[in-house]
């Protein structure tokens, strides 16, 4: 097992995951994997290609720090959870459902 699942003393229906020595050494071993691939790709390009990658990603780390620091974010401003049946919301889950049967459980394209 690679995380412990770990119950909230002030509600027993939340649970906190955390990883075990065998997740981090997991997850070590993915961030190694693809560093070296990234580096790999990139080592393969020429000096002028490998610049515009680096200026490519400057201007999309500034574009997050602009969105971030001006609060033009897309999430809603609050968000409201309500008791009890909202018309459409029997047919919203079978949609969402049917979707996810369709792509997991290669189901018939019309399902």
């Amino acid at each position: 097992m690679s995380s412990r699942e770990v119950i909230s003393a002030e509600d027993a229906r939340a649970k906190s995951l955390r990883l075990t020595a065998k997740g981090h050494e997991t997850v070590s071993k993915i961030n190694t994997f693809s560093n070296e691939r990234v580096a790999s790709a990139i080592k393969s390009l020429a000096p002028a290609q490998q610049q515009t990658i680096s200026e490519g990603l400057s201007l999309y780390a500034n574009a997050l720090l602009a969105c971030r620091e001006t609060g033009s974010d897309t999430r809603p401003d609050e968000l409201t959870i309500v008791k009890g049946y909202i018309p459409g919301m029997i047919g919203r889950i079978a949609e969402l459902h049917g979707g996810l049967l369709r792509a997991r459980a290669q189901f018939w394209p019309l399902f």
